[in-house]
């Protein structure tokens, strides 16, 4: 299944390589803009629905890292997950000793937060 940018449609580029010790890893490109449209968007899913840019207007006010506001790549292995900013160009295309280079550089990722909502107070 090839799956399609929400806003470029065009194929979502992934790789899969193995690093120096073996281990085989997953990478893909990460684009701010997608990853806040949370309710539209899900890159796993070929069937998408609504308007792209709904859920980006929707969560404009979301704070993203300056060094990460052009995108990054995910690099996963199992549970471990390290990312590398900014996305270089046709980085899909590097061969594999670049990745592994780009993997042992990129900086670790832990879980997710939970995502927090602010809660008006009550008027009493």
């Amino acid at each position: 299944m090839i799956l399609l940018s929400p806003r470029r449609g065009t194929p979502l580029p992934s790789r899969q390589f193995r690093d120096a010790s073996g281990a085989q890893w997953d990478v893909w490109d990460v684009h701010p803009q997608d990853a806040l449209q949370r309710t539209s968007y899900d890159r796993r899913n070929s069937e998408r629905g609504g308007d792209p840019d709904d859920g980006f207007r929707a969560e404009r006010n979301a704070v993203v890292d300056p060094l990460l506001e052009d995108g990054w790549l995910c690099f996963q292995s199992g549970s471990v997950r390290r990312r590398f900013a900014p996305i270089p160009p046709a980085w899909s295309e590097l061969p594999d000793p670049v990745l592994r280079v780009m993997v042992d550089i990129a900086s670790p990722v832990g879980a997710a937060p939970p995502i927090q909502t602010q809660i008006a107070p009550e008027s009493r």
